[in-house]
């Protein structure tokens, strides 16, 4: 076994080049996020990052040699990166240190569906006399994507006892960019059977591609 002098000290050839490894060690992150979301696997330096919930983040020694370097988070976990990466699912946002330096792991959320209904403006729309038609514009708006999308409508027709309901379901198409649907459509009042006196209810249904997917109901 090769004999060395380090800080004064007599030491094998094996604990020196493992000192070296580590003070030439470098650690580097590698983000997978959730195939759902669409977003690439990418590669980082030790920093400051965002992601996406539930990714997972590996931190991965850059030198030869086998000395292993620990990640401390600030959950109290200990993680040692060495042959292998180290490895961790993003729940939650947490900070992290190596080699006395903090970084923040800032973990975004993925967000429920989002419904507008840009026409009717108001909850409770009175028509005009002798109205025509009806216009209805509805948009939807998504994190990564909306995985359906409908328009329920609900009509009374007449009044006290006599009266009647009969629903109708309306899917709102996809669009070009699967983050969004815009919907808007003017309907005469014999296409809605509509008649002076009668209600006209309506909401939108809206579903996500998340993992566990995520359902909005925008109000009636």
């Amino acid at each position: 076994v090769a004999l060395q002098q380090w800080s004064g000290k007599t030491v094998s050839t094996a604990a020196v080049l493992a000192r070296l490894s580590e003070q030439t060690m470098e650690v580097r992150l590698r983000v997978t996020p959730p195939r759902y979301t669409g977003v690439a696997r990418f590669d980082s330096v030790a920093r400051d990052l965002e992601v996406p919930q539930h990714s997972v983040i590996e931190w991965c020694r850059r030198s030869a040699g086998p000395a292993e370097t620990v990640i401390e988070l600030s959950d109290g976990q200990k993680l040692k990166a060495g042959r292998q990466c180290a490895r961790w699912i993003a729940a939650e946002s947490m900070f992290w240190r190596w080699r006395g330096k903090r970084y923040e792991l800032r973990v975004r959320p993925d967000a429920a569906p989002r419904i507008a209904v840009s026409n009717p403006r108001d909850l409770v729309h009175e028509l005009r006399a002798g109205a025509g038609h009806v216009a209805i514009a509805v948009s939807v708006r998504d994190d990564y994507a909306v995985r359906r999308a409908t328009l329920h409508m609900t009509l009374a027709h007449g009044s006290g006892e006599s009266i009647r309901f009969s629903d109708r379901e309306v899917a709102l198409p996809a669009a070009h960019d699967p983050r969004a649907r815009n919907w808007s459509r003017q309907w005469s009042m014999a296409e809605l059977g509509m008649e002076a006196g009668d209600e006209l209810y309506f909401y939108v249904r809206a579903v996500d591609n998340a993992e566990r997917a995520q359902t909005t109901v925008s109000p009636t």
